[in-house]
């Protein structure tokens, strides 16, 4: 596809991309800041995790993004243990 600025882009050809890294991105603790930009939606996107596992992370964004709980450090600790995670650019920004 073709990039977005370049007015040359097909309004229905959907175009992006995924960039991987070795780590989980995770803005469970980030969610006031995440709250504060007024987002239409939040995705969580799931991939080498396992069911049970991708439901306890679910339940904890529920309640963090939905029902206004505030972020359980021991929690946000126990499903992201420190160095397991990123926040990737969310506080720096990008170019």
């Amino acid at each position: 596809c073709r990039p977005w600025k370049t007015d040359a882009t097909d309004p229905e050809e959907r175009c992006y991309n995924i960039i991987y890294n070795s780590v989980p991105l995770s803005l469970l603790e980030e969610s006031r800041a995440v709250k504060s930009l007024s987002p239409a939606r939040v995705r969580l996107s799931f991939t080498l995790e396992e069911p049970k596992e991708a439901r306890r992370i679910l339940r904890a964004f529920s309640r963090v993004y939905m029902e206004e709980m505030p972020p359980e450090k021991e929690e946000a600790r126990a499903l992201f243990p420190e160095g397991s995670f990123t926040k990737g650019h969310f506080k720096r920004g990008v170019e």
